[in-house]
């Protein structure tokens, strides 16, 4: 389904440019997708186009830095902080919410969305229905805002909206090295070749984030895995963390979504976990999506 954009403006006067798949004739629900980093919400057309099959409306913007929302490519704000980038999405929200005020709000938030939301949750009260997590991680916070600082003075010695080529290549090459025998430098994101290849040559991917942006991402990931700001997520909210055991983003075994299941379930927040054999980064582009789209339409319908 080729869907042209619409555009939305948020309080800042800046328009973040979003998709809506609606093709439902007895609505059941509405989901909100959060992409990732270095992506759009384009990518998401084949599993929005099935959540469609089933009832479920969906929406998704491109957020400030990626695909067809205006400005730099990588890059959230030049002199705004990293809860902009938040705010956004609380906008959105209500935006959606609006236009669909008889039906529940769900998320599929992934990697960098994920992060995003997670912080959305811990900073607003909103009434999502069902979020599901997928390639999602934990840091502890320390860690995450040590590198904000470093990326902040990085901003000062090489450029705000440079491309941070010293930072890409910390964050992004360790994942790289976890895949044995790799063919090109992404497949840590999918098993299967051709949706690794789809990616490659997508100009509106894998391109270089800048120093600005890395700044704000570290500290949306403290914030993201901050034990004091969990605290603030609807109890009543319900959680699914979905994973591959071979996401480099979610740790070894998937060691930190287990962290954060944990973090949540000591909580006593209302969360579920899925780690997939075999997985890696992009659930919803693996060798079995059937599968995966099967799961979570099943968890949004439930």
């Amino acid at each position: 389904m080729n869907l042209d954009y619409s555009f939305f403006k948020v309080d800042d006067g800046h328009s973040l440019a979003y998709k809506k798949w609606d093709r439902v004739e007895s609505p059941k629900g509405v989901v909100i997708i959060v992409h990732g980093m270095a992506e759009h919400i384009e990518r998401y057309d084949e599993l929005a186009c099935y959540l469609n099959e089933l009832g479920l409306i969906v929406y998704g913007t491109d957020q400030r830095g990626h695909g067809k929302t205006s400005g730099k490519k990588g890059i959230f704000t030049y002199n705004d902080s990293f809860k902009r980038v938040i705010k956004d999405q609380s906008e959105f929200f209500y935006f959606v919410e609006k236009n669909h005020p008889e039906l529940k709000i769900n998320y599929l938030a992934h990697s960098m969305g994920s992060y995003v939301t997670r912080a959305l949750l811990q900073s607003y009260q909103l009434p999502v229905n069902r979020l599901i997590l997928s390639g999602t991680g934990f840091e502890p916070v320390l860690k995450a805002r040590s590198a904000s600082l470093l990326a902040g003075i990085i901003c000062k010695f090489k450029g705000t909206g440079a491309d941070a080529v010293l930072l890409d290549k910390m964050v992004n090459e360790p994942f790289a090295a976890a895949i044995k025998n790799p063919t090109t430098s992404f497949d840590w994101l999918s098993r299967d070749p051709l949706e690794v290849a789809k990616y490659i040559n997508d100009s509106n991917c894998g391109f270089i984030c800048t120093n600005k942006f890395y700044k704000d991402f570290f500290r949306i990931v403290a914030v993201a895995c901050s034990k004091r700001s969990m605290k603030k997520i609807d109890k009543n909210l319900e959680i699914l963390l979905y994973s591959g055991d071979m996401d480099p983003v979610g740790g070894k075994n998937a060691s930190g979504v287990k962290k954060v299941f944990k973090l949540y379930k000591d909580l006593g927040l209302n969360v579920q976990m899925k780690i997939n054999q075999g997985g890696r980064h992009e659930s919803v582009n693996e060798t079995n999506k059937v599968e995966v789209f099967k799961e979570f339409s099943n968890f949004f319908l439930k």
